[in-house]
């Protein structure tokens, strides 16, 4: 599944990517069903990470890993009990800092991604 994220002024600033596992577990056994890849633009801060906020929920902090000349991208393992919050979520809020630009905040809808994840 693909999403682009734009921000309130309709400029595109993310591109998120869910993808379904097959095998994967944790150190501890436990199922992986999932992963996720946000790109952000070059110039992203790094160390601030991308911040996901489900809802109302904590948000939670992804690591950068890696930049290359599309952006600089975020991967990450989702849990089932994450897995769950995103199907039964209204939208994700993303935000991550750039240089000279501040805070970049993104609205992810989750409307209709149980079915699409169904679908994969």
């Amino acid at each position: 599944m693909r999403q682009i994220g734009e921000t309130a002024d309709g400029k595109k600033a993310l591109i998120v990517h869910i993808g379904k596992l097959t095998d994967a577990k944790t150190k501890d056994g436990k199922i992986i069903p999932a992963a996720v890849q946000i790109t952000t633009p070059l110039g992203s801060i790094l160390r601030a990470g991308v911040k996901i906020q489900i809802d109302t929920s904590e948000p939670q902090t992804a690591a950068y890993e890696v930049c290359i000349p599309s952006g600089c991208i975020v991967s990450d393992p989702i849990s089932e009990e994450y897995l769950g919050r995103l199907k039964s979520g209204t939208v994700a809020k993303m935000s991550f800092n750039v240089l000279q630009q501040g805070t970049v905040t993104v609205d992810i809808s989750l409307k209709g991604f149980t079915k699409a994840f169904s679908a994969l």
